[in-house]
C-alpha cells in the first residue's frame, strides 16, 4: 500500500459521522464533524491532520511512522488519549479546552509539541491556575520526556496564562500569554524554561518568599 487520505474541499467537512477510523501510508488530512477519531494511523512518511467543527473531538489512537500530527477541535474540548509522531513529527493540538491522558507518557514524539486555545482571547490555566483552556497536572503528565520542546499557549494570545500550583515539566518548556502569573513552582527538568509575556508582566501571585521556578 502506497497511499494517503487527503482533504479535497478544504471548505466543507470530508467526514460527518460519529466515529472515524483512518489508515494510511502517506498521510490523513480531512476536515470532519465526528465526535470520536477512534483510530488515525500512518504507516509511512506522512503526516495526522484532523480538524473537527462538531463542537468537540475525542482521540483514541493517533500514530504515525514518519510525521508530525496536527489536530484541532473547534467549539469545544480536544481530549487525546494517546499519540505518537514519529521521526522528529510535531506536534499541534487546538480547542476550546483540552484533555490529555489520563495514562501518563501515553503521548509521545521527538519533536516539538504546542498546546493551544483556538482563540488569542482564551485564557490558559496551568496545575488548577484560572483559565478557560486549562491544563492539570495529570494532562503535563500525559507528555512523555522526549520532546525537544513543549510550548502552551499562543504566541498572539492577549490574555493571562495563569500557574496555579507546582508542576514538572521533562522537556524544554515555553508558555506565552498577554500576562503571566503564578503562585506555584514550575520545575523544568530539560535545559529551558522560556517565559513570554506577549502584552502584560510576569508575576509572582502569592509566593514572593519562595521560588517560583526550579530549573
Amino acid at each position: 500500500r502506497t497511499g494517503g487520505i487527503t482533504d479535497g474541499n478544504a471548505a466543507t467537512a470530508n467526514v460527518v459521522s460519529t466515529s472515524l477510523t483512518a489508515t494510511a501510508v502517506t498521510g490523513a488530512d480531512l476536515d470532519t464533524t465526528i465526535t470520536t477519531l477512534t483510530l488515525a494511523n500512518v504507516s509511512g512518511a506522512g503526516n495526522i491532520d484532523i480538524s473537527d467543527t462538531a463542537g468537540g473531538l475525542t482521540v483514541t489512537s493517533a500514530t504515525t511512522s514518519n510525521g508530525g500530527i496536527t489536530l484541532n477541535a473547534t467549539g469545544g474540548t480536544l481530549t487525546v488519549t494517546a499519540a505518537t509522531a514519529g521521526t522528529g513529527g510535531n506536534m499541534l493540538f487546538s480547542g476550546d479546552d483540552m484533555i490529555l491522558g489520563p495514562t501518563a507518557s501515553s503521548i509521545s514524539g521527538t519533536g516539538s509539541i504546542t498546546l493551544q486555545p483556538n482563540a488569542a482571547t482564551t485564557t490558559v490555566g496551568i496545575a488548577g491556575g484560572a483559565g478557560t483552556f486549562a491544563l492539570s497536572t495529570t494532562d503535563i503528565g500525559a507528555l512523555a520526556g522526549n520532546f525537544s520542546s513543549i510550548t502552551i499557549g499562543r504566541s498572539d494570545s492577549s490574555v493571562a496564562l495563569t500557574i496555579g500550583g507546582n508542576i514538572t515539566f521533562n522537556d524544554n518548556v515555553t508558555l506565552q500569554g498577554g500576562s503571566i502569573a503564578s503562585s506555584g513552582t514550575l520545575t523544568g527538568t530539560g535545559a529551558f524554561v522560556t517565559f513570554n509575556a506577549l502584552s502584560g508582566s510576569i508575576t509572582d501571585v502569592s509566593n514572593d518568599t519562595l521560588s517560583n521556578i526550579s530549573a
